[in-house]
């Protein structure tokens, strides 16, 4: 890992002020071509480079050859050339080749940052080598030679040498992963749950992405943003509709010490400072007095639960007061036709199912039956 950006910048311009260093800075493709990159483009292209990379660590860039061109106003090749000399100077290394996206991860990027994205970046790592130290630069003049200033490595403090040599101080207590401590000065390990909120958090604003979690976590912090009452995506939609309102109550005239300009998010590309554009954010739109969106939904979950509960109970109770009052006549009497049309319905059913055969020998023993009847009632009449 580096130590921080500045260090890293300093270690690669005293790595290429060296004859050894600038030759790495010139090379010959295998069909003879001769490629090369000026000393000031490319310290102009490494400072952009380091903006990208993770404040603790230097990992995780992702930024890809046509905006780090865009930056220092070259082209892509010689951004090719750049990040060829920087790997071989060993000041980085490449985790993973960009790539062209599959269909599916298309799909994904453009659900995530509603823009299509059909290739990748190369993912690499910023790096400082083992075998170079930090030295103590000289009052006046600019870079020497290493002949020059090969005696200022004999010079260096003996408290940074201890500090360099001493191994780092680690608690055997697997506890700390789980809550807040520190492994060394200025590092805090989060918990989990604080942990994964911030990186959530970090997803669903874009000017943080290239923000490394515990460094969202703290900001999240220091405005009493607490995970147990929040979740990320009521977090991010508390902030837009505070922008939404205020926008329309400078719209409509009801705040009119109120700026009458659109309240919105910043474009990514604008923001200079992520950490502090959040950090404004939260004090300028969150109170953590007041209910958060999840504790408001969870008490109208509630209360939702205790109505339909209450709703049933009273279900019951009114089919229990039904069954204990004695029926009315006229209530059999329906009840009593409507059981004589479902047996009607029933018997139509059954014919309906009889086949033609069946059907005609019902026909006529049916028929035979009503006319004997006729003719006993005859009789009887004679």
């Amino acid at each position: 890992m580096w130590r921080y950006r500045l260090a890293w910048v300093t270690l690669l311009a005293w790595a290429i002020a060296s004859p050894e260093g600038r030759a790495q800075l010139r090379w010959t493709q295998p069909g003879g071509r001769p490629e090369s990159i000026s000393p000031k483009t490319f310290l102009a292209a490494a400072k952009e480079a380091s903006s990208y990379a993770d404040y603790d660590t230097g990992r995780n860039v992702t930024v890809g050859r046509a905006r780090l061109g865009r930056a220092v106003a070259r082209s892509e090749r010689t951004m090719t050339r750049f990040w060829r000399a920087v790997n071989a100077l060993g000041f980085a290394r490449t985790r993973e080749d960009g790539r062209y996206l599959r269909a599916s991860e298309r799909a994904a990027a453009y659900r995530r940052h509603g823009n299509r994205q059909l290739r990748m970046a190369s993912l690499r790592d910023l790096i400082s080598p083992r075998n170079l130290r930090f030295v103590h630069l000289p009052s006046e003049g600019g870079l020497k030679a290493p002949e020059a200033f090969s005696k200022e490595f004999k010079h260096q403090r003996a408290s940074a040498q201890e500090r360099a040599s001493a191994p780092r101080p680690h608690s055997p207590d697997s506890g700390l992963q789980n809550s807040r401590g520190t492994s060394r000065r200025g590092r805090v390990i989060w918990g989990r749950q604080m942990f994964e909120f911030a990186r959530a958090v970090r997803d669903r604003l874009p000017w943080l992405h290239q923000v490394h979690p515990s460094s969202v976590a703290r900001v999240l912090e220091q405005a009493d943003v607490d995970p147990a009452r929040w979740e990320a995506g009521d977090l991010t939609r508390r902030l837009e509709q505070e922008l939404r309102f205020r926008a329309n109550a400078a719209k409509f005239g009801q705040r009119p010490e109120a700026a009458p300009r659109a309240y919105r998010f910043m474009n990514p590309a604008e923001v200079g400072d992520p950490l502090g554009y959040t950090r404004w954010l939260l004090a300028e739109y969150i109170d953590p007095n007041e209910p958060t969106l999840t504790e408001d939904r969870a008490l109208y979950r509630a209360e939702q639960a205790e109505r339909a509960a209450a709703q049933l109970a009273l279900v019951d109770d009114r089919t229990a007061v039904e069954a204990a009052v004695p029926r009315r006549p006229r209530a059999l009497k329906l009840e009593a036709e409507r059981a004589e049309r479902d047996a009607e319905r029933a018997a139509a059913a059954r014919a309906a199912a009889l086949s033609p055969e069946e059907f005609s020998r019902l026909r006529a023993e049916s028929d035979r039956e009503i006319a004997e009847a006729a003719r006993r009632k005859r009789r009887g009449e004679g």
